[in-house]
């Protein structure tokens, strides 16, 4: 009976335990699946790190490699000296397709790709906006295509070709000589995804690349259009906020095991996606069999267990304590792995350690075995003051107290330092004490806390006023400087319309075109004449910028501001003496006119005067001829008609009102030659030209004026030097739509120590009676702000004849029309 009720019982229990271990069993393939999916999520957060430092890196390299050109651009202040190093980038760096300069209308005006030259690149969509620095690197939407010139933006595409190539602009803002230029770098998409994907171990894993406001850059992905806006996901959002997140995701009909990780500087997103259903496919299979093979030898451990039960039933003390210890292991592993969040380790009460986790590893020199040997403040991730610090809080704490917390610094296997937020939570388990540490790495918090810090002191600080408003355009904060230059101070204009500071001078008309800019684009620029506190009215240069939300709403407006009342009042004055300058240069113009004119009448006037007397005397002496009279008029009516044309030819010169034209230079040059040709010939200066057939465009007389000035120049140079030829070089040679004109003398060149200064103002080497010192400045002038050119001067030698001499030579550059 007792053998009956006991093989009954053992029976009952063998039923259980084969009913328990099979549900144990498909219990733990569930976990094990849960696990597998933690160790892809694992895998995937590990790629997802280590792509966004390489994103990091490269794009750190292109911005190194944008400031570099930058500071070669402002050292040599020429664009076309650019092409070698253009050339040697694209050689070192094959993810760089071109490198585009533009100017501030946002025009190629150089490459390294001549077929992008003269295009306009739209930067609206470029991302982010600047606000305080704008030299930040700044990314754009994906163009489809090989380089500018032959791609589009893929906002103006109707289709995609899973076929196409596609790349990323990429723009850097900058100045030269107090003019905007940018640097856009078109980067190979091709190259980032050949490159990122070899360190992915499987076919079935993609990495997506996407700007923070969540446009698609590139993606291994071929179902996955570039320039696509992401559509609302919880782990991407979240990752915005955290820097990271991760786990299982659906998208287009799939599941994803899929990590997100934020760069450190640029406003980028990677994205780690592996397809859950096919990790897991081999997984599943190989848990099949060995389902089916577990639970064979479960039955046959059953029935082993039937015949062995009795003869072990005195173990079953021992069995028992065998899982009490499992349990109590079973509860440290809970409380080390469920509740950790970065660094997890058990210790005895007396810091010796009995456990790290798998993270917690990651930050130490040693491995598990060696680490097992040491107590917690000897591990090698303290600096001695921390750890003299650990072993002081351990050493002296209260076991029965509340959990201790503090923030303490540690360095990472990289050297790196890091914040951590450290809990020690004492642990109590059958009478047995033991501690446990858990870690939190704060350190992104720390520092965006410091950005905040440091972003409110520049906000208060800086030089410009700056201005903050909420949707409904109601002030909600300025900074010091508004408050300076406006008199209102915080309290003044807090939740009002920023129209308390209009002054009336601008009409409706301005602002609604501006507001439709601002809405339009999410930017505008532009002067205001606003008025103060006091009622005093101020210039002002603003930059408005709209800043939108997750969902594109606009959130906020930024105005920034300089008082530009005295700049202003400056460009007034240089605008007066400018005009004077142009005054006394038509005086001194109209003087030299004069002394040409009377220099060109002397002969005319001798021949009439002679001519005159002449027949006068015949006819008092009675020799009067009527045939030889008539001769002697039509010689007086010569000498006439040429006095009046060069009357006219003067008098053309001399007028002011002439619109812009294109006129021919060879013409341009018969007529500043005619006007001083009187003298050239007086002091046997010889003119030897070699003109190219060149027309401009402009007012030609302003050319003229200039021709004039240097020909008098080398005129001054030439009357006292005594050498047999006196000779003025002039050449015109056209060079890819640029018109380069030499004007050389052979008078012996100008003074080394005042050849730099010729152009200055009222200076000169003449006495005062006899030059200015306008002329060359008038000259540069027109050159360089009326035709848009260039104009030098330098000493060098010459040849004609076959004989060498030397002098100086200005050389003009004149872009010509297209």
């Amino acid at each position: 009976m007792n053998k009956t009720t006991s093989l009954g019982k053992t029976l009952f229990l063998s039923l259980i335990i084969v009913v328990t271990v099979v549900t144990a069993i498909i219990s733990s393939l569930s976990l094990l699946k849960d696990e597998a999916i933690k160790t892809h999520l694992e895998i995937a957060k590990l790629h997802a790190n280590t792509l966004s430092d390489q994103v990091t890196q490269t794009f750190n390299n292109i911005n190194l490699l944008s400031s570099n050109l930058i500071s070669v651009i402002n050292t040599q202040e020429e664009f076309s000296t650019l092409n070698s190093r253009f050339n040697k980038i694209l050689y070192n760096n094959p993810f760089v397709r071109s490198i585009n300069i533009l100017d501030s209308n946002r025009n190629i005006i150089y490459s390294s790709n001549e077929l992008n030259k003269g295009l306009h690149i739209k930067i609206n969509d470029f991302y982010p906006k600047p606000l305080f620095n704008q030299s930040v690197l700044r990314f754009g939407l994906p163009w489809i295509g090989r380089d500018l010139i032959d791609a589009s933006n893929v906002t103006h595409m109707d289709s995609i070709d899973k076929k196409d190539l596609s790349f990323i602009p990429v723009l850097k803002y900058f100045e030269l000589e107090q003019k905007e230029f940018y640097i856009l770098i078109a980067i190979n998409s091709e190259y980032f995804v050949n490159r990122y994907i070899e360190n992915l171990d499987n076919s079935f894993a993609y990495i997506d690349l996407y700007r923070i406001d969540g446009f698609l850059l590139f993606s291994s992905d071929e179902n996955i259009s570039p320039g696509t806006l992401i559509k609302k996901r919880n782990l991407y959002n979240e990752s915005l906020k955290s820097s990271q997140s991760w786990g299982i995701e659906s998208f287009k009909t799939k599941e994803y095991i899929t990590s997100y990780k934020l760069t450190n500087v640029f406003p980028l997103n990677i994205a780690i996606r592996i397809d859950v259903e096919e990790s897991l496919k081999d997984w599943e299979e190989k848990t099949s069999n060995i389902s089916i093979l577990i639970i064979s030898l479960v039955l046959v451990s059953a029935i082993l267990v039937v015949a062995l039960i009795f003869k072990y039933h005195l173990e079953k003390e021992v069995e028992l304590k065998f899982q009490r210890k499992q349990i109590k292991e079973q509860k440290k592993f809970q409380t080390l792995f469920e509740q950790t969040i970065f660094l997890a380790a058990i210790m005895k009460r007396n810091a010796d350690l009995t456990q790290v986790n798998n993270k917690g590893l990651e930050y130490l020199q040693e491995d598990l075995k060696e680490a097992l040997t040491k107590k917690f403040w000897e591990l090698s991730c303290w600096e001695k003051e921390q750890s003299e610090y650990l072993k002081q809080i351990i050493l002296n704490m209260d076991l029965q107290a509340e959990v201790f917390q503090d923030e303490i610094t540690l360095k990472n296997t990289r050297g790196e330092k890091r914040v951590l937020e450290l809990s020690l939570i004492p642990l109590n388990i059958d009478g047995e004490l033991e501690l446990v540490a858990l870690g939190l790495d704060i350190t992104q918090r720390k520092q965006r806390e410091e950005e905040l810090k440091q972003a409110y002191i520049v906000f208060q600080n800086a030089h410009d006023g700056i201005m903050i408003t909420n949707k409904d355009t109601n002030i909600i904060n300025v900074n010091s400087a508004f408050e300076k230059s406006t008199g209102f101070s915080i309290e003044d204009v807090y939740m009002k319309s920023p129209n308390i500071l209009q002054s009336g001078i601008h009409t409706n008309e301005f602002y609604s075109k501006m507001w439709q800019e601002l809405n339009e684009f999410g930017f505008w620029e532009g002067d205001l004449i606003n008025k103060k506190k006091n009622g005093e009215v101020f210039n002002e240069y603003i930059t408005i910028s709209a800043v939108y939300d997750e969902e594109e709403n606009v959130k906020n407006y930024i105005g920034i501001f300089s008082d530009t009342t005295n700049q202003k009042k400056q460009e007034e004055r240089l605008k007066e003496q400018e005009q004077l300058l142009h005054q006394q240069s038509k005086m001194a113009a109209m003087g030299e006119m004069i002394e040409n004119i009377a220099h060109q009448w002397r002969q005319p006037l001798s021949v009439i005067s002679t001519i005159a007397t002449g027949i006068k005397f015949k006819k008092e002496l009675g020799i009067y001829d009527e045939k030889e009279e008539f001769l002697e008029l039509e010689k007086i009516n010569e000498s006439s008609q040429y006095l009046s044309e060069t009357i006219e030819d003067f008098r053309d010169f001399l007028r002011t009102d002439k619109p812009k034209s294109l006129f021919n230079i060879i013409n341009t040059f018969d007529k500043s030659l005619k006007l001083i040709s009187s003298k050239f010939k007086n002091r046997e200066i010889n003119i030897h030209k070699d003109i190219e057939n060149v027309s401009l465009y402009g007012i030609e007389n302003e050319l003229v004026q200039v021709f004039l000035n240097v020909f008098n120049n080398a005129k001054d140079a030439l009357e006292n030097k005594k050498i047999e030829n006196k000779i003025l070089l002039i050449e015109v040679k056209e060079d890819n739509s640029i018109a380069n004109i030499k004007i050389t003398d052979n008078g012996g060149g100008i003074k080394e120590e005042i050849i730099d200064r010729i152009f200055e103002p009222y200076f000169t080497t003449k006495h005062q009676s006899q030059g200015t010192g306008i002329g060359l400045y008038m000259s540069q002038e027109i050159i360089v702000k009326h035709m848009n050119g260039k104009i030098k001067c330098y000493n060098t030698q010459i040849e004609y004849e076959g004989k060498n001499y030397f002098g100086a030579c200005f050389e003009i550059s004149i872009p010509m029309k297209n």
